[in-house]
């Protein structure tokens, strides 16, 4: 048709994670054995959800702090790890009133064996934006725009393997990975975002972000809402056809995310 789709998760342009990125695609760190996200530097007050009813709804959200606010760091994490074969997930509404979670813990699991944890939040006033890569023969982390990664000279199942020591002391250093800083790199993605997709419609070209690639997060999401109500593991291939119904029901009120956590 000529037509060129872009959806907007800037942080798949963040600088260091696309530096994070291009290292382990050239096997800097080996092949990836476990990846965790971090995201619970959304904190919002209960006035978010005052000031604007249709956020705390199914109906009209979709979702929590999960699909509204930490799709972007999903977003990047699945650029690298590709889908999980299978999610289980705890969803809390712990400090807000709200239909939807105001937290969420995702377990995934891939077929290479790969596993992590996703951990999405609303209620941490002091939150973290992290981003770990763990592989064979070494580790990338990305906090805030820092990156640094780990070096091993020998691969990690060779040490644990091999070694006579019960508590083997490694000599392995963290070194900052130098990535382009600027005075205004929360902006610097958004406009990146919008330079890929000018260029991706000049060239005729697809996106780096098109339906395809965004799809991912909301089937990311779905699986692990749906395992969420459900209590059990979830396949993420599978999970369509199964949360369709469960999201109306969330949306008519006749089933609910039903771990209210503790309130102070």
């Amino acid at each position: 048709m000529g037509r060129v789709l872009h959806v907007g998760h800037q942080y798949r342009y963040h600088r260091g994670y696309a530096e994070a990125r291009r290292g382990i695609e050239a096997g800097e760190i080996g092949q990836v054995f476990r990846a965790d996200v971090t995201a619970t530097t959304w904190f919002r007050a209960q006035r978010y959800f005052e000031a604007s009813p249709w956020r705390s709804t199914w109906k009209m959200s979709g979702g929590g702090v999960l699909l509204s606010q930490a799709c972007h760091q999903v977003d990047a994490y699945l650029a690298v790890m590709g889908s999980p074969a299978r999610v289980t997930a705890r969803a809390f509404r712990a400090r807000h009133v709200a239909e939807v979670e105001d937290e969420i813990i995702i377990l995934c699991e891939w077929d290479s064996g790969a596993r992590g944890v996703v951990v999405a939040s609303l209620n941490d006033p002091v939150g973290a934006d992290r981003i770990e890569w763990h592989g064979e023969l070494g580790s990338i982390a990305a906090e805030g725009y820092e990156l640094r990664r780990a070096r091993l000279e020998t691969p990690a199942q060779v040490l644990s393997d091999s070694s006579k020591e019960e508590f083997p002391e490694l000599d392995v250093e963290w070194a900052p990975i130098d990535v382009l800083r600027t005075p205004s790199e929360w902006f610097d993605m958004i406009l990146d975002s919008h330079r890929d997709f000018a260029s991706a419609a000049l060239e005729g070209r697809p996106s780096s972000c098109d339906a395809t690639e965004a799809t991912r997060v909301i089937e990311f999401a779905n699986a692990a809402y749906l395992s969420a109500v459900r209590g059990e593991p979830v396949q993420v291939a599978k999970a369509a056809g199964r949360y369709a119904a469960v999201y109306r029901q969330l949306c008519d009120g006749t089933t609910a995310i039903s771990e209210m956590g503790a309130r102070p």
